[in-house]
């Protein structure tokens, strides 16, 4: 897997559920820029007249794209585990402090 991918959360367990939410936001919008442009590739592509030159071209660049959105897609996917288990986390302690403040 490519390095720049890895959750950030992995390297750094104390990000809070906030900012982990923030960071799958940003992912995902990501991963929407990238399936954008692999869609706009593969509609280039299918265009009559281009060369086997050309054609060859904007299939190793649609691979290379498509190649990103899919690391992207799997680090989206471990980021939003890692969220649920901080919010999980977080929801938890809020229960203990109320526990303790009610006794």
């Amino acid at each position: 897997m490519n390095e720049q991918f890895k959750p950030e959360s992995i390297k750094s367990p104390e990000k809070s559920a906030d900012q982990l939410y923030e960071e799958l936001n940003q992912t995902h919008d990501e991963v929407i820029k990238l399936m954008d442009q692999v869609h706009e590739l593969e509609m280039k592509a299918g265009k009559d007249g281009l060369s086997k030159e050309e054609f060859d071209s904007i299939v190793d660049e649609r691979n290379k794209l498509a190649t990103q959105f899919d690391e992207k897609w799997e680090y989206e996917k471990r980021l939003e585990e890692e969220w649920k288990k901080a919010e999980d986390k977080e929801i938890a302690r809020l229960e203990e402090e109320y526990k303790k403040l009610e006794e």
